[in-house]
């Protein structure tokens, strides 16, 4: 279930879009984002946050900066 939840926000992500713990619950139903944030960093992805304000509340709001290169099928594999 946690790789299906980073393969999400991931996705979203290389859609050009942000990400919000709201947004993260709301469309995804993830519960702890910075824990799949941390995932995705580890990973090899760069990540940016910023903090922001509305509505009284503060909270992160993710983006990505640059993807990971992608792994090459190995060698001789189906594609």
């Amino acid at each position: 279930m946690i790789a299906s939840q980073n393969a999400m926000i991931l996705a979203h992500l290389r859609a050009g879009r942000s990400i919000t713990f709201f947004d993260a619950v709301e469309r995804f139903g993830v519960l702890h984002l910075p824990r799949r944030v941390k995932d995705l960093r580890e990973a090899g992805h760069t990540i940016g946050d910023e903090w922001v304000k509305a509505n009284g509340k503060r909270f992160k709001r993710y983006f990505l900066v640059k993807a990971a290169p992608q792994e090459a099928p190995e060698q001789g594999a189906l594609l």
